[in-house]
Order: structure tokens, then sequence, then C-alpha cells
């Protein structure tokens, strides 16, 4: 998670009220119902303890005692809010660091605490186990027919961007690649597995690189040339430089990656 720290411009958002309930939200199908629902029962389970069904509780789980003084469900409360007070921390004090990716350590315990929170309400068996399996069949059709999970992509399409250019690659077999992406190895990665020996020449996307990047255009003495930006979002003075002083010929969009191939020569009009 700290890999983060001091990277200049990088992609996590500030931090601000609404971070942390969006990615509580994440750990419940990015549904802010389930996450109410979640909270709710988290409720019941605190006043259940206060209420005195911490004892039962305890005497009810087996293995309890491994944890010695301190019970299970203390454990599983300290692990789901320690790292979301930590990760805040850090993110308000050295650099951002909060996102679902960085806070999945803490998608166990936001779990474990549903389901003990289920098991300990005072409800017959019945009810629980019909509220329990009322959760189970919603998630379960929101993760097949809400979120389409399985049939539409969710992560940058970095293989399909290097399919889409390797499939032109006959017509433009001199045109470099730009990228401004945070690890070029990310597309070069698919250029090898798809047994191309295509690479990104260099990566740009800052005002400041600007006049560098035309200076390598115009030294690659080539008539087209790929710009892709994936998982970072150019400068607009960058962009502006791109389609004033170069021709877009294609361009195609995919999950997080964006790809141009523009012709060296001004747009018309």
């Amino acid at each position: 998670m700290l890999r983060h720290t001091g990277r200049e411009g990088h992609w996590i958002p500030e931090t601000t009220w609404d971070t942390l309930p969006k990615c509580l939200a994440f750990y419940f199908n990015n549904s802010y119902f389930l996450m109410g629902v979640a909270l709710l029962l988290y409720a019941v389970l605190l006043g259940c303890y206060a209420l005195g069904g911490k004892r039962r509780s305890r005497e009810a789980a087996p293995g309890a005692h491994r944890f010695g003084a301190c019970p299970p469900g203390a454990v599983l409360a300290l692990w789901l809010v320690v790292p979301h007070v930590l990760a805040v921390a850090v993110s308000l004090t050295v650099a951002r660091v909060v996102t679902e990716r960085n806070l999945i350590v803490a998608l166990p315990p936001a779990l474990l605490l549903l389901a003990r929170a289920l098991a300990t309400l005072p409800l017959p068996a019945t009810f629980r186990n019909a509220i329990a399996t009322t959760i189970v069949v919603f998630t379960a059709g929101q993760l097949l027919f809400d979120i389409d999970y399985f049939s539409k992509p969710q992560k940058e399409q970095y293989r399909e961007a290097a399919q889409y250019i390797l499939e032109r690659d006959a017509e433009y077999p001199d045109a470099p690649i730009i990228a401004y992406a945070w690890r070029e190895y990310d597309l070069n990665h698919y250029f090898k597995r798809l047994g191309s020996a295509r690479r990104v020449a260099f990566r740009a996307g800052k005002e400041e690189e600007i006049p560098e990047t035309r200076k390598r255009i115009a030294a690659a003495q080539t008539d087209y040339f790929w710009y892709v930006a994936a998982h970072r979002t150019p400068d607009k003075p960058f962009l502006r430089f791109l389609f004033s002083e170069y021709s877009v010929c294609k361009y195609r969009e995919l999950v997080g990656v964006y790809i141009w191939l523009l012709e060296t020569l001004p747009p018309a009009g």
C-alpha cells in the first residue's frame, strides 16, 4: 500500500468524507443497500455484546479461548477498523493510499462479522436462516444480472489494446507507440504474450513533455504513430498539442484504455 508514497500525480483520488463509505460498499458488491443491511446487523451484534450476548457467544463458540481475553468479535472488529484508520491517516498526512484494492485486507472481517451478526440475532433459527438466504440470493442475483461481472470487462483492457494495435501492424508497421500509463510493462507484457516484438517507444502525457514528444516524433521519421492512455489521464494541454498538430486517423475506447492512431500531418481546416 505504501508503494504509492511520494509518487507524483498518482491516480488515487483525494480522501474525502465519502471515501470510506465507497470502500465499505465495495465489500458488498458496491451495493449501498447491502452495506446498510450489514451496518444494521453490525449494530445488532454490538448491542448483543453490550447486553450480555458477549458471554453467551464466547461460550457457544468452539475455540474461542485461542484469542485469550479478546473475544473473536472484537478481533474481527479490529481487523476491519484498523486498516481503514491507518489508510486514512497515511492519506491525510503522507500520500493517498485509500482504494478498494489497498483495503481488500478488510474484506474477510467485513463478511465474517456479517455472518457472526446473523448467527447472534435474537430470533428463531428459521428467521435467521431466512435472512441469510435472502442476502445470498440477492447478492447472487446482483452479481449475475446487475454487475454482470462474468461477461462485462472490469479491469483495464491492456490485452485488447495490444491486439487492436497488432491487428493493424501490417498497415502501419513503422508507427511508434507512445503510452501514458503507470507502467509500460502492462502493455509490453501483452505484446510479448502475443508473440510480437512491438514495445512502447516512450512515455509521455504531461504538459512539460510536449517539446520532447514533438522532437521524438519528428526524429522517428514516420507518417503515423500510436498514442495509448491507460489508467492515467494525460494533461489537457498535452492532448491539445496532439490533436492540433497531428491528425487523428483511428480511435478506439476500451475499458480504462484509450487508443489513437495519429498521422504526422496537421488536421485539415
